[in-house]
């Protein structure tokens, strides 16, 4: 047995880019203080330009311009003719001025974020392509809420699928759930399912009455008389074992539903929605899964008098790492069982399965962020089908150069919390990704200001194509440097069609139309202080 001493030296001597890389990164955190916004992005855009390109595609255009004055450009390959060839000659020229004259006149917007520039379409463009996807058919739409039988609580992040197929969508904080079907299409059942809860199967109404949907507690629940404070690292073990057996061993394509939103204290600040798609590379491949933004809205409060820029940065990118059969993090790591304490706590039921719970923490007066936390692992398959987890209250204290990318020296930042949740399927002999959720909060203290940021994101995965296999292309993914940003629109469920989404509790709703009057009324102010000068 290794002293404390001596975990604590192997520990540091083990390869620094291998432990960064079985860490939860939710995602990194940008504060800027007293950031004059407006200014910022006027020096941005007053940079003076001389260039000559000759027949070149308009991605290569702008990696040369980013190469040349350090600037990041990030757009999405759906709305920008990235591989349009053109040739463009300017001289002295401001840098806004050579953007439109490569892209158009009043044809995309651009907003600047310390150095990266954030090409969208404008808001002209959108609505046209709102008007197109009206026209295609509507889809059949279920909705519902789904409770607690005996307390008629609402049930939080339940899942809810067609039977035996990957369509499906999850219930939101107040148990509300919206699902989209074909107009045609002839599926009649819907499986409903929640930990700790016996599943339900109930038939597709035919007309549009709401379903009130009640689950009933398992009897399954944490058997401790015949399951008491056993080494849970075996059961971890066997489920590693079993991965081969468990998860697809060939690519797929995947549409899933994702939303980001932030709150500084209880008032939203930020909320981007996105339908993306995602290239799921076997689990038994090294290769690193995809995914790009089909589909999204996003709103931001960019307040002039705002004492702070909070900016989630890869959170689209880090959170595809919350799929924990595919990319194991550390209490899934044999490198890192040294540290973790593992215990078998009893059974409980998920889906219709019994499903052993195995409980972890690291191991006291160790200095890093390790997790804490929960692993559901089937007791008939050996898959991992979900899993409840953190950075552990050991190490949080630990965890600031995980979570925060950079913030002033005169404003004192401080992690709180790391929560995660994963969960999966099983469906036609296998285990699928179904969705996770995750939240970080973080405190900030300056002389002006007092606030706990927190950030939200959550994923459900509402379909599944074996028929596409092909990778997407490099400008087209999400990459760790992304910030999360698509084009500012009113929230409208007729803008998502017929792709299936995680209803928005009404609270949401209200913050992201507040959100997009706040915007209006900011940038009407900035183009009538531009008209003054």
């Amino acid at each position: 047995m290794l002293s404390v001493g001596e975990r604590q030296e192997i520990l540091k001597t083990k390869s620094s880019m291998q432990l960064i890389s079985k860490f939860w990164i939710f995602s990194a955190f940008t504060f800027i203080y007293f950031l004059p916004q407006i200014e910022a992005q006027n020096a941005l855009f007053e940079t003076r330009v001389t260039a000559d390109f000759s027949e070149m595609k308009i991605s290569s255009i702008l990696d040369s311009l980013s190469g040349k004055f350090q600037i990041n450009f990030a757009y999405n390959s759906e709305t920008v003719p990235a591989h349009k060839v053109v040739s463009l000659k300017v001289k002295n020229l401001k840098l806004i001025f050579v953007l439109e004259k490569l892209l158009g006149i009043k044809v995309y917007n651009y907003k600047v974020i310390e150095k990266q520039i954030i090409i969208t379409k404008a808001n002209k463009e959108r609505k046209v392509e709102t008007i197109q996807i009206l026209h295609v058919d509507q889809p059949k739409i279920i909705q519902g809420v789904i409770i607690d039988k005996l307390s008629k609580d609402p049930l939080s992040f339940a899942s809810v699928c067609v039977f035996q197929k990957a369509n499906g969508t999850i219930s939101n904080s107040v148990g509300k759930f919206i699902l989209k079907l074909p107009i045609n299409s002839t599926d009649s059942l819907i499986d409903v399912s929640y930990l700790g809860y016996v599943p339900e199967r109930v038939t597709v109404p035919l007309d549009t009455a709401t379903l009130v949907i009640q689950l009933t507690r398992s009897s399954e629940i944490i058997k401790e008389v015949i399951i008491k404070h056993e080494d849970g690292l075996p059961y971890i073990k066997k489920a590693i074992e079993s991965k081969v057996s468990n998860y697809d061993n060939y690519p797929c394509i995947m549409t899933g539903f994702y939303r980001e939103s932030t709150k500084k204290d209880e008032k939203y600040i930020s909320i981007s929605e996105a339908v993306v798609s995602i290239f799921k590379s076997s689990y038994n491949s090294i290769s690193p899964d995809q995914v790009k933004v089909f589909k999204g809205h996003s709103c931001n409060d960019d307040s002039e008098v705002s004492l702070v820029s909070y900016k989630v940065q890869g959170g689209l990118f880090y959170n595809m790492l919350l799929d924990i059969a595919k990319n194991p993090p550390t209490f899934l790591s044999a490198d890192f069982f040294e540290y973790y304490h593992f215990t078998m706590k009893g059974l409980t039921d998920i889906s219709g399965r019994t499903n052993f719970i195995v409980e972890f923490d690291q191991k006291d007066l160790l200095k890093y962020p390790f997790n804490k936390g929960v692993v559901f692992i089937d007791t008939m398959t050996y898959a991992i089908s979900g899993a409840r987890f953190g950075i552990s209250p050991k190490g949080i204290a630990y965890s600031y150069n995980l979570l925060v990318r950079r913030s002033p020296i005169r404003l004192k930042v401080k992690p709180i919390s790391a929560e995660y949740m994963v969960n999966y399927r099983f469906m036609n002999g296998s285990w699928i990704l179904s969705g996770f959720k995750g939240e970080v909060k973080i405190k900030t203290k300056g002389r002006l200001i007092n606030s706990i940021f927190t950030t939200i994101s959550e994923m459900v995965i509402t379909d599944k194509d074996t028929t596409e296999q092909e990778k997407f292309r490099f400008d087209e993914i999400a990459k760790a440097t992304d910030y999360f940003e698509e084009q500012s629109a009113k929230y409208d469920e007729s803008f998502w069609g017929p792709f299936n989404i995680i209803k928005p509790e009404e609270s949401l709703v209200e913050s992201i139309n507040r959100l997009n009057i706040c915007k209006s009324l900011l940038e009407s102010k900035c183009h009538q202080k531009s008209g003054q000068n």
